[in-house]
C-alpha cells in the first residue's frame, strides 16, 4: 500500500503492530512517536515487520508519506 495522509491538529492513529517494514516520509508538519522521536518535514522513518509503534500524534497537523501493508483491524492494539 502506499497513500499520501493528512493528519488533522491532534490526530492520533491507533496503536498497532507492522505486518510488513513501513515507510513514513514527513512532506509537511511534525510527526511525533513516543516521546523521543520528532519527525519534522522532510524526515524519514521506517518502522521495521512485526515492530509496535508507541503513540504516534501531531499537534498541528502533519501530511506524511506512507508506504506499508494494507491496515487490518487484527494490527490494532
Amino acid at each position: 500500500m502506499a497513500c499520501l495522509l493528512r493528519l488533522a491538529a491532534g490526530a492520533a492513529p491507533p496503536p498497532h503492530r507492522h505486518r510488513i517494514d513501513e515507510e513514513c516520509v514527513v512532506l509537511e508538519g511534525r510527526l511525533r512517536i513516543g516521546d523521543a522521536i520528532e519527525l519534522d518535514a522532510g524526515a524519514f522513518h521506517l518502522a521495521r515487520a512485526g515492530s509496535l509503534h508507541e503513540r504516534v500524534w501531531t499537534g498541528a497537523g502533519a501530511t506524511i508519506d506512507l508506504h506499508g501493508a494494507v491496515p487490518d483491524v487484527g494490527d490494532l492494539i
